[in-house]
């Protein structure tokens, strides 16, 4: 079962991500409303945003 991610939590994560490829990645994912907690802990842990 998914954890679904708020508002508030994506504009947190894509704030902290000065990647432009992957904040456009991840805003198109916001868009979709289906980001998985998997996902966002892994580019998480790639940006070590934790």
């Amino acid at each position: 079962m998914k954890k679904t991610i708020s508002n508030e939590e994506w504009r947190t994560l894509s704030d902290m991500i000065l990647d432009e490829t992957i904040k456009e990645y991840f805003l198109v994912l916001w868009k979709l409303r289906s980001p998985s907690e998997k996902l966002v802990t892994q580019i998480m842990k790639t940006y070590n945003l934790q």
